[in-house]
């Protein structure tokens, strides 16, 4: 885990809360007077009066994804020229058409003739987080802080860049201190759940999903986030995963990581044709979408059409170059057909992405020894049974510890490798069966 320094305002403001760890949160908070006042509009009329939390790895959440800017008033110089407030104007509009950075370039120059700006400084926290510049995002909503300590949005996004650094608990804190300053934030909760999935606090995660929904059930993203968090949980959470996929689809029907949830239920009910519609869809919609293109894979698999299988596999590998799991998948699509060069290629590229990948020096060591390289194929199952031996003792480790009955069913899902498992390896392909890793690619 990549640690971040504490923030100087959370030093002063925020004791470190006794939390450890939610492909879907929410990003830097870039929250209008509109958003605003939607919000507080729907919580007023659900009549909701806010609670305290007492209670998603994967293609489970699709990442931080909202950003929050501060009301157009909040923060705002009177004293400042026309001309440093059409600066500002067009920073904003050059933000939100994704040109970072020429909206950084002129929220640079607001900044240099108004250092004190808390608007100004929020949007280029912000802006950084596009950017990827992730400390440089935390340092200005920490000033901004220290200038406006009541800004929910700026403790929002500095959490969301903390989470994208590995600093997780102290994520968590800022999404606690921008929900007492502002309750119905519905970012904030989407957000936080990311983060106590990250620290294995799933119960605590879907408890905040819920809450996001109280003050807002029309959240389509919050829904779908759900709905994964209960399919991992295997057959005791299906009829709820899908009432939460229908329902985001019954809010918009254009939404594909529903259409892609619903898929992957039908899939793990055997409902193969089903399953294979709803990915279909879900690439219509979003021609890009790697999850949903590997899911349509292992269904061609299953339906034994091979070819478009491949097909499917390699649109994954083109979308995530860097996966080591798109490249075993593909991999074990070419060992299937019995190209067993390229499959073994492929699978070196996997590993050469990631060495701790047991299942591919299984996979690898298969395809080895079925072209009659037997001292190489010895070797790669050395390698996986020392990694496999490795993961049951972390596995134990953790048995032994109090793990609530929601968290247990999720970890054994993450573990879950392919069709067939090799008994005392848990998650392995039996041999001779070279199947596709069900996993987010």
């Amino acid at each position: 885990m990549l640690c971040v320094a504490q923030p100087a305002a959370a030093q002063a403001m925020f004791p470190l809360l006794g939390f450890v760890n939610d492909e879907q949160a929410t990003g830097p908070s870039v929250v209008h007077s509109s958003y605003q006042g939607a919000n507080n509009a729907a919580a007023a009329s659900a009549g909701h009066s806010q609670q305290r939390i007492q209670l998603e790895p994967s293609q489970l959440y699709a990442g931080l994804q909202a950003v929050s800017l501060a009301p157009a008033s909040q923060g705002a110089d009177r004293s400042a020229g026309p001309n440093l407030e059409l600066l500002l104007k067009e920073a904003t509009e050059a933000y939100r058409a994704g040109d970072y950075s020429r909206a950084l370039a002129l929220c640079q120059a607001v900044s240099a003739a108004l250092p004190n700006r808390a608007d100004v400084l929020l949007l280029m926290g912000a802006i950084c987080y596009q950017l990827k510049d992730f400390q440089q995002c935390i340092a200005y909503n920490d000033r901004c802080i220290l200038i406006d300590p009541n800004l929910a949005e700026a403790h929002a996004n500095l959490a969301n860049a903390l989470q994208q650094l590995g600093n997780i608990d102290m994520a968590i804190v800022y999404y606690q201190s921008a929900l007492r300053l502002k309750p119905f934030f519905t970012d904030a909760y989407n957000n936080m759940a990311s983060a106590l999935v990250a620290k294995g606090l799933i119960p605590e995660a879907m408890d905040c999903y819920m809450q996001a929904l109280r003050v807002n059930p029309r959240l389509v993203d919050v829904h779908n986030n759900l709905g994964d968090l209960w399919r991992a949980q295997g057959v005791l959470g299906r009829a709820a995963a899908q009432q939460c996929y229908l329902e985001a689809l019954r809010l918009d029907m254009l939404y594909a990581p529903a259409w892609r949830g619903l898929g992957d239920l039908l899939r793990e009910n055997a409902e193969l044709v089903q399953a294979l519609s709803c990915y279909q869809e879900a690439v219509r919609l979003r021609p890009c979408y790697a999850d949903a293109f590997t899911g349509m894979g292992v269904v061609l698999k299953e339906l034994k059409r091979r070819p478009e299988a491949e097909a499917c596999f390699e649109a994954v590998v083109r979308l995530r170059p860097s996966c080591a799991l798109a490249h075993g998948n593909l991999a074990g699509m070419m060992y299937e057909q019995g190209k067993l060069d390229a499959a073994i290629s492929m699978y070196h590229k996997a590993l050469t992405i990631e060495p701790n990948f047991p299942e591919a020096y299984n996979n690898l060591g298969n395809a080895l020894r079925e072209a009659g390289r037997y001292d190489e194929a010895i070797a790669c199952y050395s390698a996986c049974i020392q990694l496999q031996y490795s993961k049951a003792v972390q596995q134990a480790q953790l048995q032994q510890l109090p793990l609530q009955p929601d968290m247990a069913a999720v970890l054994a899902a993450a573990g879950a490798g392919g069709a067939g498992s090799v008994q005392g390896l848990p998650g392995l392909p039996a041999p001779g069966s070279n199947g596709a890793i069900v996993t987010a690619a």
